[in-house]
């Protein structure tokens, strides 16, 4: 078991800082911690330090309340949550110091497994005592170094196992913990030496074989005696601590969302939709529809076993045939993974949405992941392509020999023949991730390779070069800009939603943000403003609510 203990230091805000500060710290516990079965974060609840401050009123008194903590750990819970790492806070008044001493209390007196704690408090350094506890810190270096009883030895010059009496005999001022007057670090560290604990301490000043008389004074006159019990008190660790698992607000749940009578659609594939915020009369044009689970796996060639036991959304890709003449299909799962599925035995399409060729030339050519976000940009009219993935955007034929010699994705990856196209004709490229994509290392990779090969065969067409020898060659007169952008988290308070896995088990994941969002979010924005809660498009609304949608696209 691990118990992790979230820095104090508000530290980095965006999903990237805070997801990469924790994969990385997280990576490092495992590498160093390679046989651990759990790993907890262990935080301060919203009454910690309470149980003290009944006692004394300036404790801690001088740290003031930081909001942007509170931000840092909301998004820390969502990432630790798809980490799989369970989060408890302490209750009842207590801090995370107390917590990870009764949790570790909790694991050594119930298993015979060695407990790990990852925390920098100089309080909990007395866990050491017991030989079945290891104490790990980090580095400014953002390395994890161990805490040994050798080093306590070393640094302090007392065992473990004394270092809350040191405490309580020298204080802390920085947390408003008095001590014994007049005695600091390196005088406490003398006494125990000599007496062994605070307990020895005090029989020798009450029988008046202690050494240094001028310590005295602090055990025996009634003021300051008085305020070294209260530090005594305050440094104790309480094992007798409680805490609860952390918790994220479920999402508000509303009412089922059912086609109207006269839209001729099954009702989850309308609901998939309308979460996107598409407007019916987009819907009505799509020609999307419900595909069962064995269609699904025969049409993918999928093992039947697999595949989501509630089917797909079927997806007709306009203008785009199988190789047997037929209708090409892209297959939406409602749960599970992989979330998309297409027709066997033929290569990855571009998605080009109903509206692409009407639009096309009035913004930016937009590329996007899924189809369902490109048909939301195409719904308000702004040029947009989908792609199956950060990595579904290139050449079958060219990736093909790529791969067989050994080369991964990179920029000289040919892009679909479609996709280059439309690109070379564009006067700039945005290339939008979802806001998941803030912590997805990956994620960001992929795109980010995408905008590089792009890049790359733009310049090359514009040199008025062949892509590559069997291609007709396409030619650009100028160099064209091509960016990613990420879309930015919907809410502050951040939510996290359960999906039942096939298995039975629940899930939580993160809410994430994508483009359907970004222009839900401008959608409410308006309809907020306008005082209405009309669920649907107008035409007035619908013209209005595609400016906002450009300008919030630049500026991006």
């Amino acid at each position: 078991m691990i118990l992790r203990h979230l820095a104090e230091n508000p530290g980095p805000q965006s999903y990237l800082e805070i997801a990469t500060l924790l994969r990385s710290f997280i990576g490092k516990v495992k590498a160093s911690l390679p046989d651990a079965v759990q790993i907890m974060a262990v935080m301060d609840g919203p009454t910690a330090g309470k149980e003290r401050r009944k006692l004394f009123d300036e404790y801690k008194a001088k740290r003031k309340e930081d909001t942007r903590f509170k931000l840092f750990l909301a998004k820390a819970l969502i990432i630790y949550a798809a980490l799989g790492i369970e989060c408890v806070h302490s209750t009842g008044g207590y801090e995370t110091s107390d917590v990870i001493a009764a949790l570790s209390k909790q694991a050594l007196d119930s298993t015979d497994s060695t407990v790990a704690v990852v925390c920098a408090d100089k309080g909990l350094l007395v866990l050491l005592a017991n030989t079945r506890v290891e104490l790990f810190r980090l580095s400014e270096s953002g390395d994890v170094v161990e805490h040994t009883a050798d080093a306590v030895r070393l640094k302090l010059g007392i065992d473990p196992h004394q270092v809350t009496d040191l405490l309580a005999i020298a204080g802390d001022k920085s947390i408003g913990i008095p001590g014994a007057e007049g005695i600091g670090e390196k005088g406490a560290a003398e006494l125990l030496r000599e007496y062994g604990s605070v307990d020895g301490l005090l029989s020798a000043v009450a029988d008046g074989t202690i050494k240094k008389h001028s310590f005295t004074k602090a055990f025996i006159d009634p003021i300051l005696k008085a305020k070294f019990d209260l530090s005594r008190n305050l440094v104790r660790l309480r094992f007798e601590a409680t805490f609860e698992k952390m918790t994220i607000a479920a999402p508000v749940t509303a009412p089922p969302v059912l086609p109207p009578e006269d839209l001729d659609i099954d009702p989850r594939a309308y609901k998939l939709l309308k979460q996107s915020g598409i407007d019916d009369s987009y819907i009505a044009q799509m020609g999307r529809r419900y595909a069962t689970a064995s269609e699904v796996a025969e049409a993918s060639a999928y093992p039947r076993e697999k595949v989501c036991p509630d089917g797909a959304i079927a997806i007709p890709y306009p203008g785009v045939r199988k190789l047997d003449g037929s209708q090409y299909f892209s297959y939406r799962q409602l749960h599970g993974l992989p979330k998309y599925l297409g027709p066997s035995g033929q290569s990855t399409e571009i998605y080009v949405p109903i509206h692409y060729y009407k639009n096309k030339g009035s913004f930016a050519l937009v590329i996007t992941e899924s189809e369902k976000k490109a048909a939301l940009l195409d719904s308000i009219g702004i040029p947009a392509l989908g792609i199956k993935g950060v990595s579904g955007w290139f050449d079958a034929s060219s990736r093909a020999a790529q791969k067989e010699r050994g080369e991964p994705l990179n920029e000289k990856t040919l892009p679909h023949k479609e996709l280059l196209r439309e690109v070379l004709d564009a006067e700039f490229v945005i290339i939008l991730g979802d806001s998941d994509c803030h912590f997805n290392p990956l994620a960001l990779h992929g795109l980010e390779t995408l905008r590089q090969s792009l890049a790359y065969h733009v310049q090359l067409n514009h040199k008025r070069e062949s892509a590559e020898p069997d291609w007709n060659p396409l030619k650009s007169t100028r160099n064209i800009p091509v960016s990613v952008a990420l879309c930015n988290s919907r809410w502050e308070n951040i939510q996290i939603e359960a999906s039942q896995g096939k298995d039975g088990d629940c899930h939580a994941e993160p809410v994430k943000t994508g483009a359907d969002d970004l222009f839900l979010r401008l959608l409410e924005a308006e309809r907020e403003r306008s005082a209405t809660h009309d669920s649907h498009y107008n035409a007035d609304n619908h013209s209005h609510d595609r400016v906002k949608a450009i300008h919030a696209m630049r500026e991006l």
